[in-house]
């Protein structure tokens, strides 16, 4: 029949043992077929699942991704409600006008403008800012700013400017997130 072929992927044992048992399966066609089918359904069954768990980590994925670039509605809250509770005064957000930190820039910029404190924005072309940074212009306003972000949980660095000034950077997730 189909002598002198070589199968691929090992198969030539697996064919070899269905032509000695061709005559069984002559004999009950319809066991073969029933079998068949069982197990045809039963590799779809398990790829569908094994592909449903890659799609599900994928997903988790893309939203782990996607919950590192906004803050959460409670951490918005908190840092709101906290706002809210100092005298409105203003603050600098440098830098994330583009980039992976634009998105928490604006809620930032919206939460600030919502607690009545007047909010300015601009490129971190001073030092080495890499980071998103709120920059107060004195102790009140750093002592408000700095009880909101620890209250909301957000990962920060206060760096205090030498004593000409009164301005406080707050560099946002300078400690490692």
């Amino acid at each position: 029949m189909l002598a002198g072929l070589e199968y691929p992927f090992g198969m030539g044992a697996l064919i070899d043992h269905i032509k000695s048992e061709w005559s069984v399966l002559k004999g009950a066609p319809m066991a073969f077929i029933i079998v068949l089918v069982f197990a045809v359904c039963l590799g779809f069954t398990g790829g569908m699942m094994w592909r449903g768990q890659e799609v599900a980590n994928a997903e988790s994925k893309a939203s782990a991704v996607e919950a590192e670039l906004h803050y959460s509605d409670r951490q918005l809250q908190d840092i709101k409600e906290r706002l809210k509770q100092a005298p409105p005064s203003s603050v600098d957000i440098i830098g994330g006008q583009k980039g992976p930190d634009a998105p928490k820039a604006k809620q930032l910029k919206d939460i600030f403008s919502d607690s009545g404190w007047q909010v300015d924005t601009g490129s971190p072309t001073e030092g080495d800012l890499h980071n998103l940074t709120l920059r107060t212009k004195d102790e009140t306003s750093a002592s408000a700013v700095a009880g909101a972000l620890k209250n909301a949980g957000v990962d920060f660095k206060a760096i205090k400017a030498p004593s000409a000034t009164n301005t406080t950077d707050f560099v946002l997730g300078a400690n490692g997130s």
